[in-house]
């Protein structure tokens, strides 16, 4: 009792559409999952930058503190009065620059370099026997947090002739 069932041409249109259905089905699971693993890509970077840049503010304040160790030390140093209390101060400021790079956050060297905007606020050209645009003094120093300049170096550069 073996009767086989003729399929009819209904019979087959259904089959294709189920396939086809099915396909939609799957490539919309496939898409899903890929915008899926992408968001978490990108809630990752996200989350990256936040750690990195999350200190930013305070790295900034801190900065200020940096610039009144540098006075201090200019003062102790011109003064030349008490060698101790400068050992004492310069320590202190190279514990402090230490713990700050360690960190991200480090000093950008301004003094013999090229002047570049990013890097650089120029506060005045003066006459130098080196080329123009060569950083001659760094009136206050520059910072850096990772890559991101978080404050300028405030500089005098050569004058062009």
């Amino acid at each position: 009792m073996n009767e086989e069932t003729p399929i009819s041409n209904n019979d087959i249109s259904e089959v294709d559409k189920l396939k086809k259905e099915r396909q939609e089905y799957l490539e919309g699971w496939q898409r899903a999952r890929a915008e899926l693993i992408n968001y978490k890509k990108g809630e990752a970077e996200r989350a990256e930058t936040i750690m990195r840049f999350g200190n930013e503010r305070l790295l900034r304040d801190v900065v200020t503190v940096m610039d009144s160790f540098d006075l201090s030390i200019a003062s102790l140093e011109a003064s030349g009065k008490d060698p101790v209390m400068l050992r004492g101060v310069l320590m202190t400021r190279t514990q402090l620059e230490h713990v700050l790079k360690e960190h991200g956050l480090e000093s950008i060297k301004s003094i013999g370099k090229e002047f570049n905007p990013v890097e650089h606020e120029v506060l005045m050209e003066i006459e130098s026997d080196k080329s123009p645009g060569t950083v001659i003094e760094e009136v206050e120093r520059g910072w850096k947090l990772y890559d991101k300049v978080i404050r300028p170096a405030r500089v005098k550069v050569a004058k062009g002739k």
